[in-house]
């Protein structure tokens, strides 16, 4: 039996703490601040640490508890209490905890996940691909969802440690609202399912469509089998500014091309045939309606009836800040909430941390992309010293030096064959 199931809600799984001696992991700041915002509500007997200069622990208003070192306590204590965690990096205290057989939310639980335990909110969770992040971040722009809900992001795509999934099991159990990624891949939508097995049964559960397709940026398209991509080129590479290959330009500087040579290429008409830059978008027009397939919020249609006035796609993977804006209104309504104005502030800075890569002028030109026929556009360059706003020459002329000593690298062993 899942011992998070006896309980009917968070004030039931915190009526249940209250009963046990609490124990306080740590004796420094955020262990006075615990103390002195619930020693009213629980009984607190003592201190532990792994500090062997620490033995008691002098309160504000005068009590003294005892501080104990973690092993020796550990090995004769573990019935009738609960541990809190009283620190902000918390990784190693968590380990240890666990060596000696404790359990998340059963045994114990950083101070943050109690105060929210306590909490008159309802719990959301966002699970999914790198855009809910912002869609977690804009929506609480809302006041109407503020005043209902804590908002948890976790990434689906980055592995979680040992600690960190059982956080996710244990919150869970309490969410009330839980809006995730729909997915079609077997693997991801297995996941998926699983968490949800965990939620309570009057939890609302909202998928939101995964959009991605290179319809506008052709030059994602890798055909050639032989083509090197340079892993330092990459949306999970963490050198650089470039987060989508090109593989007309590898391929170029593979064939010894100057830079030159590049730019004539990448901004000539015959660089892509008419009739396979409106093969390539209607394949995938349809790619992006398949993928709201079975989600709550869809958004393909107002890409769609927006991609050729609007920066909807900043690369062929990741959605603009319109985009964002545009999903989480639809969400917003789907709650039932009101929608919220459109930030002007995000304009310049991309909610997705990415660059933005420019569309090829044939691909413009052929599909009468109309914010992109301005040779002056400028697009959102994401590096370590910040945003750098850059015409199209200035992009392809960075992306070639950039890529070109990469490929140095990697040919000279600075950096391993194959990828980072």
């Amino acid at each position: 039996m899942n011992y998070f199931n006896k309980f009917v809600d968070k004030s039931d799984y915190f009526e249940s703490i209250i009963e046990k001696e609490i124990v306080l992991f740590g004796a420094g700041v955020k262990a006075h601040m615990f103390y002195n915002d619930f020693k009213k509500l629980l009984n607190i007997k003592c201190c532990i640490s792994n500090r062997t200069d620490e033995h008691e622990c002098f309160f504000d208003d005068g009590h003294i508890v005892n501080i104990y070192r973690v092993d020796d306590f550990l090995k004769n204590n573990n019935e009738n209490i609960f541990i809190i965690i009283c620190a902000d990096d918390s990784f190693d205290m968590e380990n240890q905890l666990v060596a000696y057989g404790l359990n998340a939310g059963i045994d114990y639980i950083k101070h943050e996940w109690f105060r929210m335990i306590i909490s008159n909110k309802k719990i959301a969770v966002f699970y999914g691909v790198c855009y809910l992040r912002p869609i977690k971040e804009y929506i609480t722009k809302s006041d109407e969802f503020n005043k209902e809900y804590d908002s948890f992001m976790w990434l689906s795509y980055k592995q979680f440690d040992a600690l960190g999934y059982l956080f996710l099991r244990w919150l869970l159990h309490f969410c009330d609202l839980f809006i995730y990624n729909n997915v079609i891949s077997m693997k991801e939508n297995a996941i998926n399912k699983g968490l949800i097995s965990l939620l309570p049964e009057n939890c609302k559960k909202i998928s939101i469509a995964t959009v991605g397709a290179p319809i506008i940026h052709m030059q994602a398209i890798n055909k050639n089998i032989n083509n090197k991509d340079y892993y330092v080129v990459s949306n999970i590479s963490a050198y650089g500014p470039f987060t989508m290959s090109d593989y007309n330009i590898n391929k170029m500087i593979d064939d010894g091309l100057s830079e030159k040579d590049v730019m004539r290429k990448v901004k000539s008409d015959d660089i892509y045939l008419k009739s396979d830059i409106i093969k390539n978008f209607n394949k995938n027009k349809r790619k992006l309606q398949i993928q709201d397939t079975g989600a709550n919020i869809t958004i393909s249609d107002y890409i769609i009836d927006n991609i050729k006035t609007k920066r909807v796609f900043l690369d062929n993977i990741h959605v603009s800040n319109e985009v964002i804006v545009e999903i989480t209104n639809r969400l917003l309504e789907f709650i039932g909430y009101n929608r919220i104005e459109y930030n002007k502030i995000y304009d310049w800075k991309t909610m997705v941390y990415v660059s933005e890569v420019p569309v090829y002028p044939c691909v413009a030109n052929e599909l009468d992309l109309e914010i992109y026929l301005d040779e002056t556009i400028k697009y959102k360059l994401f590096t370590f010293e910040g945003y750098k706003a850059v015409e199209f020459n200035e992009y392809i002329e960075r992306y070639y030096e950039y890529t070109k000593k990469m490929r140095e690298y990697i040919l000279y062993g600075i950096f391993p064959k194959g990828g980072i």
